[in-house]
């Protein structure tokens, strides 16, 4: 508990110096750093409305994106040593800390960009919208709930990663006094209320589509903004915040329980109003669940049930943002290589560090150095819809043994006659089959399809010894796009990525 409090004194002090900062020269033309000039007319203040959306955190960054490998349960770096010198990889190990936290999103350090200064400069722009006189009274409003949307969700994602947070509904004035910024963080509830206010007073004025959505990709929309509401109900709703007795007696010198520690079943009835309202607004957008067309993709009219089921699922992530009925909200920007700066661009490229080793020549690639973790494959189905330790027809106990993959037995998609694997990777549900490689098991690909897809070769070698020995758990492969290329055996051929805008939603 002390550790924590040294934490929360830390990240305050850091939130009070980014409240009162003031520093615009990234969007002030001719280094003019005036508030004057950044909101003179309608040209410099979409510059600032920019400012705005660049604090969005990067999910197409494998190392300073919270979700990936901090607790090496999804993703693993496997035998490449230098993922656990970054900082997810080091809050994996066990040594995260309260000087100098990693992946800091609070104050900005170790891998993570302070969002209080994304805060900031949305109070800002709110603060100054009505200066200058030349932009539209319709895109005024759009603008400002882009921007009150915005402010909601860096609230929500600091809340994602610390729970109760620092509710900065204005700027400090640059002559507050220290007593005013002696501010609390606030119990999840009131968070969650207030992140839910701000939605509520955007979705009215954003719309429904984007009305040019090749020049727009990424601009917030009525459909995103209930999305996010619904996600943030669902947070509230779940027991990390609702009734987690594992926080019960955390309360602040005012005497507030900062997580609640009584479950409030009416939180889940709000969610689900939530969830409804997202999914009919959606509708109405002409957004559905995506459906592979096998006769639409080249080389892929033969595929049977099986396939067809196992890409929808899979190009529901890396199908082209034009063509994908199911994204309500994408990255602007799409994977590559040299996030953050590394020195090591290649390690920096979440795509191609995931793909695997399929030929001798992909060795020399510099692809295949990241996994996905054993026990990720475990949390999977079966294909009777249930876990495998609970599936009464499924031999739990001896999933490790090897078996046969028989001729005409319903595995034939997914692993070649005659090879033998694990008796986990049978009879499990499609998403694993979609989601997953694994040894003996056949990766997808255009350049790998045989017959117009009823088929692929090869099939994935992880045994000692073999082509991709050094994977020590699963391939990504719900990641890693269908169009994308390997060495295909020839050492004059290189990686080819397919890059795709990421889904946010």
């Amino acid at each position: 508990m002390d550790k924590m409090k040294n934490l929360i004194k830390i990240i305050a002090f850091s939130f009070f110096i980014g409240l009162i900062s003031c520093d615009y020269l990234d969007v002030v033309p001719n280094d003019t750093a005036t508030l004057d000039h950044a909101f003179s007319n309608r040209s410099v203040t979409e510059k600032f409305l920019r400012t705005c959306y660049s604090h969005l955190p990067d999910p197409t960054d494998p190392f300073y994106y919270p979700a990936y490998f901090t607790s090496r349960d999804e993703f693993d770096w496997g035998l490449e040593t230098r993922g656990g010198n970054r900082p997810g990889g080091k809050i994996s190990e066990g040594l995260q800390n309260t000087n100098d936290p990693f992946q800091n999103y609070w104050s900005g350090s170790q891998g993570g960009n302070s969002l209080y200064i994304g805060i900031r400069d949305c109070n800002t722009f709110l603060e100054n919208i009505h200066t200058p006189k030349d932009i539209q009274p319709e895109e005024k409003t759009k603008w400002i709930a882009e921007v009150k949307f915005l402010k909601a969700y860096f609230h929500f994602f600091l809340m994602q990663l610390y729970g109760p947070v620092v509710l900065a509904k204005e700027n400090f004035p640059l002559d507050a006094s220290a007593e005013e910024v002696r501010v609390y963080r606030e119990p999840v509830d009131e968070c969650v209320d207030y992140i839910v206010e701000l939605l509520n007073e955007a979705i009215p004025d954003l719309p429904l589509t984007l009305p040019d959505a090749a020049s727009e990709q990424g601009r917030i929309t009525k459909t995103i903004a209930l999305g996010i509401k619904a996600k943030v109900l669902t947070w509230a709703a779940s027991p990390i915040f609702n009734g987690n007795t594992d926080y019960k007696g955390w309360v602040d010198n005012r005497g507030k329980q900062l997580i609640s520690d009584t479950y409030d079943p009416s939180k889940w009835e709000r969610a689900a109003t939530a969830i409804k309202n997202a999914i009919d607004t959606c509708h109405l957008a002409g957004l559905k669940l995506y459906e592979f067309n096998k006769y639409a993709t080249a080389n892929c009219y033969n595929m049977n049930d099986s396939l067809v089921q196992l890409m929808t699922i899979r190009k529901a992530i890396t199908e082209d943002i034009e063509k994908n009925t199911g994204v309500i909200w994408a990255t602007q920007e799409a994977f590559g290589s040299g996030k953050s700066g590394l020195s090591e661009a290649v390690l920096g490229d979440m795509l191609r560090e995931f793909f695997p080793w399929l030929y001798a020549q992909d060795q020399n690639m510099y692809t295949g150095y990241y996994q996905a973790s054993w026990y990720m494959g475990e949390l999977f189905y079966t294909n009777n819809g249930v876990p495998m330790d609970e599936d009464k027809n499924f031999d739990y106990a001896n999933r490790y043994e090897l078996q046969l993959a028989t001729p005409g037995d319903k595995h034939e998609s997914y692993i070649p006659t005659g090879e033998t694997t694990v008796k986990m990777h049978f009879n499990r549900e499609p998403r694993f089959y979609a989601d997953l490689g694994f040894d003996r098991g056949y990766f997808e690909l255009a350049t790998t399809a045989m017959n117009g897809g009823a088929s692929f070769t090869p099939f994935v070698r992880m045994r000692q010894g073999e082509i991709y020995s050094r994977c020590l758990g699963y391939v990504p492969k719900k990641i890693i796009a269908y169009e994308s290329a390997s060495s295909q055996g020839d050492a004059n051929k290189s990686y080819t990525a397919y890059d795709y805008r990421f889904p946010l939603l």
